[in-house]
C-alpha cells in the first residue's frame, strides 16, 4: 500500500515537510496506518514531528544502512538499506500489508516497481496554498508522476467517507477528500 496526500499541482512537500497542516488528513493517516509497518526514506522520516510513530512499526530506508534497531526516547525504528529489505522484514514479522509513507523517490521506485496494489490518497485543496505554490514554484516537492493520469489507467477509485463528528474540525481554508485505489 501507498499512502500519501497531494496538495494543488501534485505537490506533496516543502523541504522535506508537510507544506499543510490538515487536522483531518492527520487523524486518516494515523487511524489508517495504525498497527501496520511503515516504510520511509530517512530524510521523510526524520522530517516527522515526532518520530519514531507510536503504534506502527516503523521501517527506515538509505542505502548507506546496515539493517539495525535503533532505540529512541520516543520507541525503536529498524534501519535498512533498501525497500525490498524493509518489505522483507515486514513479511518476516506475519505482515501482509505495509505502508509506503514517502518520500518522492521511495514513491517512484515502489510504482515503477509494482510494489503498491492499494493507494491511500488524500487530495487536499486550499485557497492559501494555490498563492504560495503560484508565487513559488521551485520552492514545492511534487510527486514522481501525475497522480491522476496514472489512477485512470487500471485502477478502481472509491472515495472513503468518515461522519462529521469523527473527522476534528480544520483551523484553516484547507478542504480534504480521502480516496482508496486499488488495481483493477
Amino acid at each position: 500500500c501507498a499512502i500519501f496526500a497531494i496538495g494543488p499541482d501534485n505537490v506533496i512537500g516543502i523541504e522535506d515537510k508537510m507544506p499543510w497542516h490538515s487536522k483531518q488528513d492527520f487523524y486518516h493517516y494515523k487511524n489508517t496506518t495504525m498497527g501496520y509497518p511503515c516504510l520511509f526514506g530517512d530524510r521523510t522520516f526524520f522530517g516527522l514531528p515526532k518520530y519514531p510513530q507510536a503504534g506502527r512499526y516503523n521501517i527506515v530506508c538509505n542505502p548507506e544502512y546496515k539493517t539495525e534497531v535503533v532505540d529512541t526516547e520516543n520507541g525503536q525504528y529498524i534501519k535498512v538499506a533498501s525497500i525490498e529489505e524493509g518489505i522483507k522484514l515486514a513479511e518476516a514479522f506475519g505482515h501482509k500489508k505495509i505502508f509506503i509513507c514517502g518520500g518522492r523517490s521511495i514513491y517512484k521506485y515502489c510504482l515503477e516497481n509494482n510494489f503498491i496494489d492499494t493507494i491511500y490518497l488524500t487530495q487536499v485543496d486550499s485557497d492559501d496554498m494555490i498563492k504560495k505554490i503560484t508565487h513559488n514554484p521551485d520552492k514545492y516537492i511534487r510527486f514522481p508522476i501525475d497522480i491522476v493520469k496514472y489512477l485512470n489507467e487500471g485502477w478502481n477509485v472509491g472515495f472513503i467517507n468518515y461522519p462529521d463528528d469523527v473527522l476534528p474540525k480544520e483551523t484553516s481554508d484547507i478542504q480534504v477528500k480521502f480516496l482508496k485505489c486499488t488495481k483493477k
